[in-house]
């Protein structure tokens, strides 16, 4: 087991890795996304709201930048992450819950072509779409509010995300 020093350190780390993720669809930096995650990352989004979705899971960590391109990365967003909660497993294994409040600008339309577009690169995307962008509502502008239940992993001395269960919980 860790000491409390390696305890906390690891913490903080997991921390740095989410908050570098999120920064890194903010600004649309691939480099800093990909140092933030594991190759093989899992990502599973839900809709707390609309239970009669399927589970849809993504494999690998380009699968989720092709899937964040068609849908995140075109618009201007902002992803806040708080009140984490970092628990330390052992030496290389880690779990996160988080609260995320997101900004983005998407309309009804562009969540319809992104949809389409989304479609092409994994065939549970454009299912993951309707749950990000169930709300838009015809508006340009939407404030999602979401939890995130992270795994985290380390790889040669680094913390990265290996797993991320995002439920969208309401949007305005």
């Amino acid at each position: 087991m860790p000491t409390d020093l390696e305890r906390l350190i690891a913490i903080e780390d997991c921390k740095q890795a989410r908050y570098n993720f999120h920064r890194s669809l903010d600004t649309k930096d691939r480099d800093l996304y990909l140092s933030t995650v594991s190759a093989d990352l899992v990502f599973i989004p839900k809709d707390a709201n609309n239970p009669d979705l399927g589970e849809i899971v993504m494999n690998g960590a380009d699968t989720f930048w092709g899937f964040a391109e068609q849908v995140l990365l075109s618009r201007k967003s902002i992803h806040l992450g708080v009140a984490p909660q970092i628990t330390v497993i052992d030496e290389n294994n880690a779990t996160g819950f988080w609260y995320i409040c997101g900004y983005g600008e998407l309309t009804e339309a562009e969540a319809a072509e992104k949809a389409a577009e989304a479609k092409e690169i994994d065939e549970h995307a454009k299912q993951a779409l309707e749950i990000f962008a169930a709300d838009a509502g015809g508006s340009k502008k939407s404030l999602a509010f979401e939890s995130i239940e992270d795994e985290y992993v380390r790889i040669d001395g680094k913390w990265v995300i290996s797993r991320i269960l995002v439920t969208a919980l309401a949007s305005l």
